[in-house]
């Protein structure tokens, strides 16, 4: 799982383990192990299904590769697995050790030996779920959200020019360094429901392939541009992704009012109280299951 800084890689994947979890109840051929290790992944879950977004990841922090997800289905031809590794490093992470790579460079960081094995998984991985922040993208000359620590350490403004840059890096390190080769790439574009009114005005719906292709080729052209030979391939698919927020009568935000805690301050997820888990796109993340599923073997 790649993106920048903030792009809402822990929302996606906490998103992923509560899917999973409504899977496993309604699919009596479904199964699913959770692999925590150190991601902390379902402390993630949990918190989305009490309305309260994971804090980011920490850069530079303990992250272990093998976490995830493992998936086994039952079919008339036998049984299939699937290992979905949810790699959720820090955005500053994996951009100050391409970088650093991209500069033909030794790194100096303190934590180089950390770093440099997740440019061997990277390597050694055939498939990734790149995360997208619609919001970011300028609209009018400005952002609904702007790039966190944009033009310091070489982050830009344009979340185009850092996406494209990961990706670009990516591509490279795993031709020069014989790795395996890329077998899919989902597309996450996260954060819909703060850009859906430009987005529907504008010709842009993500929830149909025509608005996903017109957002890509307008907002995205040169993070487009790198995946079109793997999109003529049919390696890549697109999920728009959103979680509903609690507004007040007078159209405001719901915060979290909680002293000391990580989430003191920040939206109010809306919550399905019946079900017990956060109004989100639902139905993106089960066709997300439906791709990754294809690769089981």
């Amino acid at each position: 799982m790649i993106g920048t800084v903030g792009a809402g890689k822990t929302t996606v994947a906490a998103c992923m383990l509560v899917t999973a979890h409504t899977k496993s109840n309604d699919d009596p051929d479904f199964f699913c192990e959770t692999t925590e290790l150190k991601s902390g992944i379902r402390v993630s879950a949990s918190n989305l299904r009490r309305g309260i977004f994971p804090p980011k990841t920490v850069p530079t922090g303990n992250t272990t590769y093998e976490s995830g997800l493992k998936i086994r289905r039952k079919g008339w031809l036998g049984e299939k697995f699937v290992h979905i590794p949810i790699v959720d490093v820090a955005g500053e992470d994996l951009q100050y050790i391409l970088n650093e790579y991209q500069q033909d460079s030794t790194p100096t960081s303190i934590n180089y030996r950390r770093l440099a094995a997740l440019l061997d998984y990277i390597k050694q991985s055939q498939g990734f779920i790149l995360i997208l922040p619609a919001p970011r993208v300028f609209t009018n000359s400005s952002q609904i959200e702007a790039v966190p620590g944009a033009l310091e350490g070489g982050i830009a403004e344009d979340p185009d020019v850092n996406l494209s840059r990961l990706l670009e890096a990516i591509i490279t390190y795993k031709e020069q360094h014989r790795g395996r080769p890329i077998k899919g790439i989902a597309v996450v574009i996260t954060k819909y429901d703060l850009f859906q009114k430009y987005a529907i005005k504008h010709n842009m719906h993500l929830y149909n392939s025509d608005g996903i292709e017109n957002f890509m080729k307008t907002h995205f052209p040169d993070t487009n541009m790198q995946l079109k030979y793997l999109k003529a391939k049919g390696l890549v698919r697109f999920f728009p992704s959103h979680i509903s927020l609690q507004y007040t009568e007078d159209g405001e935000t719901e915060r979290w009012n909680a002293p000391s805690k990580h989430y003191h301050n920040q939206p109010i997820i809306k919550r399905d109280n019946d079900r017990n888990i956060p109004i989100y796109s639902e139905e993106s993340y089960m066709a997300l299951f439906e791709y990754l599923e294809q690769f089981a073997s």
